[in-house]
Parts: C-alpha cells; sequence; structure tokens
C-alpha cells in the first residue's frame, strides 16, 4: 500500500517537473529584455513579432520615456507601478522605439514579453506544476503512513 503511494507521488513529481521545464522554455522564448543607456534625444529600438504585446520599462527615476511603434499601435499606457511603467502594443512585425525626451542622461532597462495566449498557456503549467509538486509531499513524502 505504501510503494503505491511512493510510486504516485513519484510519477506526479515528474509530470510536475516536465511541466515546469516546458513552461519556462515556453515562457522564456516569449520575453526580450534589455538595457540602454540613452543620451539626451536618443533611442533605443526593439523589433518583435508578436501580435499583442506589453513593454515595460524603468529608467530609474519614475518618469515617463517617449514610446512609439512602427507597424502597429498603442493601445495603453499605465504607470508608474514601483518605478515601471507599462505600454501595450497591438499590430504584428513591430518595432518600439524608447526614446529619452529629457535633458540628462538615462539608463534605461525593458522587458518585451508576448501577451498572446501563448504566454497565459506556459504560465498555467507553471502554476500547475507548483500545485502538483506540492501534492507530491502530501501523497508519498516522508512521514505518510
Amino acid at each position: 500500500m505504501k510503494r503505491n503511494y511512493v510510486l504516485a507521488g513519484l510519477v506526479i513529481l515528474l509530470v510536475a517537473v516536465t511541466l515546469y521545464f516546458v513552461s519556462y522554455l515556453g515562457s522564456s522564448s516569449n520575453v526580450i529584455s534589455g538595457q540602454a543607456y540613452l543620451s539626451p534625444g536618443e533611442s533605443t529600438q526593439v523589433s518583435f513579432d508578436f501580435s499583442e504585446a506589453v513593454i515595460s520599462y524603468s529608467d530609474g527615476r519614475a518618469l515617463p520615456l517617449s514610446v512609439s511603434v512602427d507597424n502597429g499601435q498603442i493601445v495603453s499606457t499605465a504607470g508608474p507601478f514601483n518605478g515601471f511603467y507599462a505600454v501595450i502594443i497591438m499590430g504584428s512585425h513591430e518595432v518600439a522605439t524608447i526614446t529619452n525626451n529629457y535633458t540628462f542622461p538615462l539608463s534605461v532597462k525593458y522587458a518585451l514579453v508576448n501577451a498572446g495566449t501563448s504566454t497565459l498557456v506556459y504560465g498555467a503549467m507553471s502554476l500547475l506544476s507548483v500545485v502538483l509538486g506540492g501534492r507530491r509531499n502530501r501523497i508519498g513524502g516522508a512521514g505518510s503512513s
């Protein structure tokens, strides 16, 4: 009887680990991140091919920067949230441009995330793997009788 619980726990743990790695690889392929030092008036460009995307950036001073998109449209801009701004973009084959519109240099960190359904699926898989991994400890973990 105890052996069946241990085998069931190991199977659930294997499924959880597999789901975790698949979700990690899938979600990391949907993120573009970088950092740029921008002089006054200088800009950096990020090319991507997501139909829906969210670009989040921080300049260390919580100042809104100029963000423009070629071949797409900006749906919404929000922020600051703990020093980060978020811009929702729609279109395809886009090029996002972040421009320093201030008179002093800034160091900008940015991340562009695919906001399509694949990211939601990978996120759900990651959550499921955590739940299944935690379930293993209750089924076949040490101290069960």
